[in-house]
């Protein structure tokens, strides 16, 4: 009897267990934010921990996301290191935008609705952009709505090709805000329950009604701001063109001469006599040296200014004339919020940033002043004038020609 052995060898292959290495996520928020990892739901925040502590989190990159209802959710992306605990705090939130628009292509007739946020523009396709609400949408209908705005002011700015306006809005609680904005005539108009509100005699106590942007001078390519207040549209900084030349060669020859007192006319801008600002003209409002279709204030439009910015004083006050201080502070709401002396910095409320000019005897820092193209009596010119240690604007009249003073240059607008 044959027996047969059979000899099974066993070969046994160590096997490794290599568990991954991981980490975890510690959230800090209010209880009952929903939170995700990945688009993986792993639980609400709650007060027992002071948000939600997620384990066993692979290492490397992840997308993590917060959820808040009626808010825009967080995401952000975190990077996990082994056996290390990663800290996310949660920001504040931003209310939830819904947009919607709706009508056809062309420019329709402005209607009111309750309840959102409307904007018309000419053209329709224009770009809207609200920043502090996290909005950047491009209008191409004739009504472009919002929801859920949160009651506040917000600075609001529309683009059209190389175009540009700001204006601010107020939202207010079950109230509609409705704005149109006109590119043609460079306005942003704010409607409310039928009332076009530009236009008018602007409170200083309540300045939401003013518009901003910028132009280009097309004789030398210069671009300049703009700021509207009330019914003037003036330029935010002093004009610089001209070819320079030193103070006692700015002559009646044919030419644009300037001189740079501060040594610097890109930054400060640029100087001139009454004559060559004037271009050698008498006749008030002249366009002198500003660009076609604005010209040199007259003294009107500078008291009319006067008054729009003083938070005391109205424009029946600020017309008579003479030498004296005018109001109770209109020059601190214009003059800019630095490069004044001995602080006398500004607030600039409308952005118009009046700036010291380097004159005479007067210290760096302490002196600004214009000419305004009215006569005052034969030989005499009127200089609304800002210092650094006066909260209003000071009315010289002045004999001194020679002397060089920058411009702010006004549109042509009918002054009301």
């Amino acid at each position: 009897m044959k027996f047969h052995f059979y000899c099974f060898i066993l070969i046994v292959t160590p096997i490794t267990l290599i568990s991954q290495s991981t980490g975890y996520i510690q959230i800090k928020a209010e209880s009952g934010l929903s939170v995700f990892v990945d688009d993986f739901f792993k639980g609400k925040t709650n007060s027992e921990f002071g948000g939600l502590i997620i384990s066993d989190v692979s290492v490397g990159s992840h997308i993590l996301k917060i959820i808040k209802d009626g808010y825009q959710p967080q995401i952000v992306t975190v990077k996990i290191i082994s056996g290390q605990v990663y800290i996310y705090e949660v920001k504040n939130f931003e209310h939830k935008i819904e947009i919607s628009q709706t009508g056809s292509e062309d420019e329709g007739e402005i209607s009111i609705k309750t309840g959102k946020l409307l904007i018309q523009s000419l053209p329709v396709n224009i770009k809207i952009e609200i920043s502090s609400l996290s909005i950047n949408s491009l209008k191409t209908k004739d009504r472009w709505e919002t929801e859920n705005i949160p009651e506040g002011r917000f600075l609001v700015s529309f683009y059209y090709n190389s175009q540009k306006l700001s204006s601010y809005i107020v939202i207010e609680e079950k109230v509609l805000t409705h704005i149109f904005v006109n590119f043609i005539e460079n306005k942003v108009l704010t409607l409310k329950s039928g009332i076009i509100s530009d236009g008018h005699f602007i409170d200083i106590n309540n300045p939401d009604e003013y518009a901003f942007g910028s132009f280009t001078d097309l004789r030398d390519g210069k671009k300049y701001k703009w700021v509207k207040v009330g019914d003037l549209t003036w330029m935010a900084e002093n004009l610089n063109i001209g070819i320079e030349v030193s103070q006692s060669q700015q002559l009646n020859n044919g030419q644009i001469e300037k001189s740079c007192p501060t040594g610097n006319c890109t930054k400060d801008g640029a100087g001139y006599k009454w004559g060559e600002v004037m271009q050698y003209s008498e006749e008030e409002k002249a366009q002198g040296v500003c660009p076609d279709g604005w010209h040199v204030p007259s003294l009107n439009e500078w008291l009319y200014l006067a008054a729009c910015a003083d938070t005391e004083n109205n424009y029946e006050y600020y017309k008579y004339k003479g030498s004296l201080g005018r109001g109770k502070d209109a020059a601190l709401n214009l003059k800019s919020k630095t490069g004044w002396a001995e602080d006398g910095n500004g607030k600039d409320v409308f952005g118009i940033n009046i700036k010291p000019f380097l004159y005479g005897s007067w210290k760096a820092g302490s002196f600004a002043g214009f000419w305004a193209s009215s006569p005052y009596r034969k030989g005499d010119r009127w200089t609304p004038s800002f210092t650094n240690t006066s909260n209003w604007i000071i009315i010289f009249s002045s004999r001194v020609y020679d002397a060089v003073l920058p411009v702010r240059c006004v549109k042509n607008t009918k002054l009301n």
